[in-house]
């Protein structure tokens, strides 16, 4: 998913599950695990900026 504008936009994608299978409650046991960036461009603040998400481990 790709939400953006004339100055920002922000990607979001899933990767994987927590666990490959799930083991206990299907509800709450294997969450989702999202990647994304976030990006600005210059302007008279902020300053132009690339973050990107970390998968967890």
């Amino acid at each position: 998913m790709r939400l953006s504008d004339d100055s920002s936009s922000i990607d979001l994608r899933p990767l994987r599950y927590q666990f490959p299978k799930v083991t206990g409650d299907m509800y709450d046991d294997n969450w989702l695990v999202i990647g994304g960036s976030v990006t600005t461009t210059p302007s008279a603040s902020p300053p132009r900026a690339r973050l990107k998400a970390r998968t967890a481990q």
